[in-house]
């Protein structure tokens, strides 16, 4: 993996990497033959600002990889290898500071994921929404031990692949309420409590 960041000015930052990646697969196919490994490669480039109490980034990215093990379309009780697999989209960041206390976090990304191989009946991959996003605000209480932390918000998920059948089954989007809360328990440890 290789990566470099420029600083533009005092509040523009630039960023590239580029990386690849190798890993055997485990197991056998419905034949009995064991899987080749995963390899991929992927490489992004992106942007962020740091401005007076608020900080933004965009990043682009492209991400390709080659035998990653799903659902076998033949028999699903088995595992098969997707001969390769394109995921590419952007990602978006902000977090807006409203005085020493408060903080609104939020995200979104939009993904363009396909497969490319013949033996699956459609290029669809599993369980992968086009948009996702999340917004959270942040509350920070001071105390004499650090900072107590409580968050809360909202994630949403957009529709996505169920199957990867000729009808495709599609999970439908959703919103789930976030929360958390974390405390300080002795200099450099703290305990974190999170619900969905």
């Amino acid at each position: 993996r290789f990566g470099a960041r420029y600083r533009v000015s005092d509040v523009v930052a630039m960023h590239a990497n580029w990386g690849e990646n190798f890993s055997l697969n485990t197991g056998t196919d419905r034949n009995g033959e064991g899987f080749g490994p995963e390899t991929g490669r992927g490489y992004e480039v992106g942007i962020a600002a740091n401005l007076p109490g608020v900080d933004i980034a965009a990043t682009w990215f492209d991400i390709r990889q080659q035998d990653i093990l799903t659902t076998d379309p033949a028999d699903a009780n088995f595992l098969a290898p997707v001969g390769s697999l394109v995921s590419r989209g952007i990602e978006l960041d902000a977090s807006a500071r409203l005085g020493n206390r408060w903080q609104i976090v939020a995200n979104y990304a939009w993904l363009d994921a396909e497969a490319d191989d013949a033996a699956f009946p459609t290029p669809d991959v599993l369980n992968v929404p086009e948009h996702s996003g999340t917004l959270l605000v942040v509350h920070r209480i001071p105390t004499l031990r650090g900072d107590w932390q409580l968050s809360g918000g909202a994630a949403y998920v957009g529709d996505r692949a169920g199957s990867l059948t000729a009808v495709p089954v599609v999970l439908p989007e959703y919103v789930k309420i976030k929360a958390a809360i974390e405390a300080p328990i002795v200099d450099g440890l703290r305990f974190r409590l999170e619900a969905d």
